[in-house]
């Protein structure tokens, strides 16, 4: 502990024989102590100062010492009496206190509240403050001052020396002093002292003395290098920081469109990937996902009023759960307003330390008028909002993107509009109209967001504007000339001249410096106050991935070496689903997102891509920065079936004109079963996307059966292919009819002893994954005669058993050779030269014998049933045998 004798002087003499002795206040009555300076109005420290002997804050005044003001203390401390005190440091410029000697008897620096003062402080830093007394102070014979002074503890002075005074410190360091903060005499009915979020280190008496006069004191969430220790008093040091560099959770608040519900759970823009990097970047530098760096996706299309309810639940959920107090914000474009609203609003409870907007639109952005007047979109991404606010408008049953937007209604669009003058009228010489909110769309919400009524709590948050201001000093729509409009309720306020012609469309913009979406007027936004402005020739939704070491030097006060750049999108596939489909798609790499028909889920092996889902009304997938190639979509019919369509989009970044991007589309339609797999290909080559749709059927080429007679003693070989070399081919599959009715052959090879003699239709049937069918027929016959007979019957002895007995195989095989006998007769007859008339007679003779030979032979075959032959192949003998027979 620092001990400093005190020395007998007359003036300690003079103080004890005219005042009421306090011996803490022995201190300020050190030589070279007496008050210098005097501050009886208002006053402000915008620069460093060094302070010798006392600066007294008289009653009523305030002193305010801005950020990066360095006060040194050369033998001297400010005192308030009655005062107000702030200090409004920040955390890349905080407002430093320093001793210019090592604390001694003649020298100490700190600051003193007392008598009902008033001390808010933040962001400072506090060094070589205060001191300790132990000891008595010998003042000559006179009993009465050795014994007063003799003291059997010792007199604490704090860097802040309290007394009697509110105090409040929120993010302050107290680092290498005697004794950090001293309390005395807290008596005053509103006197309080909240230290929060505040460090001490090295401190080498005492961190905190307290002499308890007035309950327990609020020193919550600070660091105490690792123990809350050198602490005196009733001190609440619950929910400390445990380790040194800490810092409030942030919360990154995405625009319009950077959020997206999928099965319930919102996420943030996955997918313009706006906020990809940034969120990296906190990450990489000791940033916790969930522990201490949040997100909050939100209803977009929703009023930025109701948001920013749920804005307030999600900064409750988080001090909740990780027991601190303040949270910062980082929010692009429209969530800035979002923020806005609940720090300005009745229900904010002072728990937001730092507010960092980028790129936001504080007075509006004309770019949004067309949209409210016409359901009309620009810039880069207006091709991509249109086809997703038209998708959402069919989806819910409006007709037109416009009736959607005022009758849903989508209320952040109105929210957006500008609060000030940029129509110029072109059938009045051009005139700009000097009369908002008359004769213009109005914005309620913003002209209340920027009432200065309203603004006052924003001085209370540390609050930073990140703003794109590029090179081009007319890069982005500032406002319209504009003629009457009105048609079908579409143009209200006057429509840009030439807006449907592209060529002469820009004739009807007018434009500023900015960001390509919000004026640099709007963005600065001069009258509504902010502690930092930071330019970056960034364009908007560019600007958090450019700021993000800005940002992290603003939030933490260090700048991030390195910066996570994973480049940015400048095209998208976006495919629109119409049901009564769900859908799949194939990348040339073979990677897939969208429905899995096998297992009913969902894939995404896509980097980047975004799947709505399937149990969604409005079903689409986005593919970013898309490769070239050819791109498989398959198509699954739902419950319903019918007839769908799928719009394919490839939108490209059109870097010599921003606002409108090159876009290439093709529609697929079809018709579908419930459960009906259908593929279509699309190619995407740079900024194109091409189909051709599959209408040719698959190509069928059948080499086995042919169309000819097969004798029954061969095996049939089934052989064909089928081939589409456009979509592919989903099914194929052969049959065999006979008499009308069909064959259940099974295998490739048939076994033509096992069938019946007649004639046959072979039949290939083929679908393509395009759904264009294909059929193919061959008739062939099936025939006998008696060497495929005999051929059959060693077949169905030896080979197959199907012959029981070896003497119905003998039997049958001499009978066989008799009637080889008279069919050779029968030919050597008709081959003769015997008259006519005798030579017929002799045939017709013999065909009655063959004849008859063979009826007794199959008689005879039928009669050893089963004992002989097996029941089908007594049949199938008796058929071919009977096919021989002469008519």
């Amino acid at each position: 502990m620092r001990k400093i004798k005190l020395i007998s002087i007359p003036a300690i003499i003079f103080v004890f024989l005219f005042a009421p002795l306090r011996l803490d206040r022995v201190l300020f009555f050190l030589p070279n102590a007496r008050a210098s300076q005097e501050i009886t109005e208002n006053e402000t420290w915008n620069t460093d100062r060094t302070i010798t002997g006392e600066v007294l804050l008289r009653p009523g005044a305030q002193l305010t010492i801005k950020k990066g003001v360095t006060i040194t203390f050369d033998k001297g401390f400010i005192r308030s009496d009655r005062g107000f005190l702030s200090i409004e440091g920040t955390v890349r410029e905080p407002v430093k206190f320093k001793n210019i000697h090592e604390p001694s008897e003649d020298n100490f620096s700190a600051i003193i509240l007392e008598n009902e003062s008033v001390a808010i402080f933040k962001n400072i830093e506090f060094s070589g403050g205060g001191f300790t007394f132990e000891g008595s102070v010998p003042l000559g014979k006179n009993p009465f001052f050795n014994r007063t002074l003799a003291q059997n503890s010792p007199i604490y002075l704090g860097a802040v020396d309290i007394n009697d005074s509110y105090f409040e410190c929120q993010k302050c360091e107290f680092k290498g002093n005697i004794n950090a903060i001293t309390i005395k005499n807290q008596s005053w009915q509103s006197s309080e002292v909240i230290v929060n979020r505040s460090s001490f280190e090295e401190n080498t008496d005492l961190n905190v003395w307290y002499d308890n006069s007035k309950g327990e004191l609020d020193f919550q969430y600070n660091w105490w290098n690792g123990n809350p220790d050198k602490i005196q008093g009733n001190i609440n040091t619950s929910s400390y920081a445990i380790r040194k560099n800490f810092h409030d959770p942030v919360i990154i608040i995405p625009g319009i469109m950077g959020s997206w519900e999928k099965d319930g759970v919102w996420q943030i823009d996955p997918i313009f990937h706006t906020y990809d990097n940034l969120y990296a970047e906190f990450a990489a530098n000791g940033y916790i996902p969930e522990e201490d760096l949040f997100t909050f996706p939100y209803e977009w299309r929703d009023s930025n009023v109701d948001s920013a309810k749920k804005l307030k639940e999600k900064i409750d959920a988080i001090k909740r759960e990780i027991h601190w107090p303040k949270v910062d914000i980082v929010a692009h474009s429209m969530g800035g307003l979002l923020a806005r609203e609940y720090i300005e609003s009745n229900y904010y409870e002072n728990d937001v330390d730092q507010l960092i907007t980028i790129g936001t639109p504080h007075l509006g952005a004309p770019k949004d008028y067309v949209t409210w007047e016409a359901g009309e979109f620009l810039g880069f991404w207006r091709l991509t909002f249109k086809r997703i606010f038209t998708l959402e408008a069919f989806e819910n049953g409006f007709f037109s993107v416009f009736q959607y937007i005022h009758e849903r209604p989508i209320s952040s669009v109105q929210e957006l509009l500008p609060v000030y003058n940029y129509l110029y009228d072109a059938e009045n010489n051009y005139a700009l109209r000097e009369s908002y909110p008359n004769n213009y769309p109005r914005n309620e919400f913003l002209e209340n967001l920027n009432n200065e009524e309203n603004l006052w709590p924003l001085e209370e948050v540390e609050f930073t504007k990140v703003v794109g201001k590029q090179d081009d000093s007319v890069s982005t729509i500032s406002g319209y000339n504009v003629i009457r409009g009105g048609d079908f309720g579409l143009w209200e306020h006057g429509y840009p001249e030439y807006f449907d012609l592209l060529l002469l469309k820009k004739k009807g913009f007018r434009y500023s410096d900015g960001d390509q979406t919000v004026p640099l007027y709007s963005a600065e936004s001069s009258n509504i106050p902010a502690d930092y402005t930071i330019y970056l020739t960034s364009e908007h939704n560019a600007l958090p991935t450019d700021a993000q070491k800005d940002i992290l030097e603003t939030l933490t006060g260090i700048r991030p070496n390195t910066e996570v750049n994973h480049g940015l999108i400048h095209d998208i596939l976006f495919v629109a689903v119409y049901s009564p489909i769900d859908i799949q798609i194939e990348s040339p790499s073979r990677e897939k997102v969208g429905k899995n028909f096998e297992t009913g889920e969902e894939l995404n092996e896509i980097e980047g891509a975004y799947y709505s889902g399937f149990d969604t009304n409005t079903e689409f997938i986005t593919i970013p920065n898309p490769q070239d190639g050819e791109y498989k979509i398959i198509t699954q019919g739902t419950e319903e079936g019918g007839d769908y369509t799928i719009e394919v989009a490839k939108i490209t970044e059109n870097e010599e004109d921003p606002d409108n991007a090159k876009e290439s589309s093709v529609t697929i339609e079809g018709n579908i079963q419930t459960d009906e797999l259908k593929e279509a290909k699309i190619n995407v080559k740079q900024d194109q996307v091409t189909y051709n749709p599959d209408i040719t059927s698959p190509t069928i080429t059948i080499s086995s059966p042919e169309e000819k007679d097969y004798t029954n003693d061969n095996f049939l070989k089934i052989d064909y292919r089928v081939e589409d070399l456009e979509s592919g081919v989903e099914s194929q599959n052969w049959e065999i009819e006979k008499g009308g009715e069909k064959i259940d052959w099974q295998g490739e090879n048939i076994d033509l002893s096992l069938e019946h003699l007649g004639s046959y239709v072979f039949k290939v049937l083929a679908k393509d994954k395009a759904g264009n069918l294909s059929k193919k027929e061959i008739t062939f016959q099936i025939i006998t005669n008696l060497e495929a007979i005999r051929n059959n019957l060693n077949h169905y002895y030896f080979d197959l058993g199907l012959i029981k007995k070896k003497i119905a195989y003998k039997y049958l095989s001499r009978k066989l050779k008799n009637l080889e006998k008279l069919f050779d007769l029968l030919e050597k007859i008709e081959n003769s030269k015997l008259k006519p008339k005798p030579k017929q007679e002799a045939i017709e003779a013999l065909k009655k014998i063959i004849n008859a030979d063979i009826n007794q032979l199959t008689e005879q075959i039928d009669q050893r049933v089963p004992s002989w032959f097996d029941q089908n192949i007594a049949d199938l003998l008796a058929e071919s045998l009977s096919y021989l027979k002469i008519n």
